[in-house]
């Protein structure tokens, strides 16, 4: 299966735990919050109702040092 970074084509809404709530997918079909949820499981990818693209997320965390 080949994965394609659409992050910066789409917007989302805040993580909870494995669940991300899309609220504009790459198609430009918009969502309220909560209408079309994706999760972190590559095999559970959920399709968009409008393109039927199939969607999944990963977390990235960054641990950063402020100085000054």
């Amino acid at each position: 299966m080949i994965k394609i970074d659409i992050t910066q084509k789409v917007r989302f809404g805040q993580q909870d735990g494995d669940h991300l709530p899309i609220t504009r997918c790459v198609c430009h079909a918009e969502f309220h919050p909560g209408q079309f949820v994706i999760n972190i499981h590559q095999h559970n990818a959920m399709s968009c109702p409008n393109c039927g693209r199939r969607l999944c997320w990963n977390g990235n965390v960054r641990v950063y040092e402020l100085k000054g």
